[in-house]
């Protein structure tokens, strides 16, 4: 019997988003799109180059609460790690970013000053 996978990522709809995961052999009718790992929201600076600092990031009036992103992406990772089977998580970068601030006990203001995971490849999420 296979192994149960639960593929779950973000609403690639988006502009500027790239090709979905549908293309490595997952049904897109089990597909979840899960709002807790969007990207952190960051107001009136979304659509700004990279190369600001996490605190000019989190700083606009209208940014997501940072300690609300990080306790929506750790809601949905800890959701996931109690499914039978492997889950793979389809987001952005500011996602990987958080759970990594998290993991090295961080405070989640620093966390766009982090490094991210490698685009396109798989890393293994552990919390503990």
């Amino acid at each position: 019997m296979p192994e149960e996978r639960t593929l779950v990522r973000v609403d690639l709809s988006r502009p500027g988003a790239v090709a979905g995961p549908d293309d490595i052999g997952f049904d897109p009718a089990k597909i979840i799109t899960d709002p807790r790992i969007t990207e952190y929201d960051m107001g009136s600076l979304t659509g700004t180059p990279m190369g600001l600092t996490s605190a000019e990031i989190i700083a606009p009036d209208d940014a997501e609460d940072i300690n609300e992103f990080q306790h929506r992406v750790l809601a949905a990772i800890h959701d996931y790690s109690r499914q039978s089977g492997n889950t793979l998580l389809v987001s952005h970068a500011g996602v990987s970013k958080v759970i990594e601030a998290t993991k090295h006990h961080h405070r989640p203001h620093i966390f766009l000053d982090l490094d991210g995971y490698p685009h396109g490849e798989v890393t293994p999420i552990e919390l503990v």
